[in-house]
Formats: structure tokens, C-alpha cells, sequence
């Protein structure tokens, strides 16, 4: 473990400051398993759908 500078921003601090705000009950972004698993069935209809309309309901049952 090191210690991370949150006053000095890097690729990965914004993970922890939304981390932080959750635990003192400020709005942060916080994605669950959920939401990820979502977001990859949009990316993968869009990969797949090659110019066409594709039906989302069946990864929803």
C-alpha cells in the first residue's frame, strides 16, 4: 500500500475521492455490478448490430 495524494490529482484519484464521499454520505459515483453489466450489453448490441436494430429485452429476462 502507498499513500495516495488526493490534492494532486492522477489517473486513479477519482476513484478514491467518489469512494470517500460515499463513506461521508456526499453524491458520488459509485458503479455496481449492475450498472457495468449494463453498460456491456449496450456496447456489445453496438458492436454486433452492424447498422441494424437490436432487440435488448431478451438480456434483460
Amino acid at each position: 500500500m502507498k499513500p495516495l495524494d488526493l490534492d494532486r490529482p492522477n489517473k486513479d484519484s477519482w476513484i478514491m475521492r467518489h469512494i470517500i464521499d460515499a463513506i461521508h454520505d456526499k453524491p458520488a459515483k459509485i458503479y455496481d455490478f449492475s450498472t457495468g453489466y449494463e453498460a456491456q450489453v449496450v456496447l456489445e448490441a453496438i458492436r454486433k448490430g452492424e447498422n441494424k436494430l437490436v432487440d435488448l429485452r431478451p438480456e434483460y429476462n
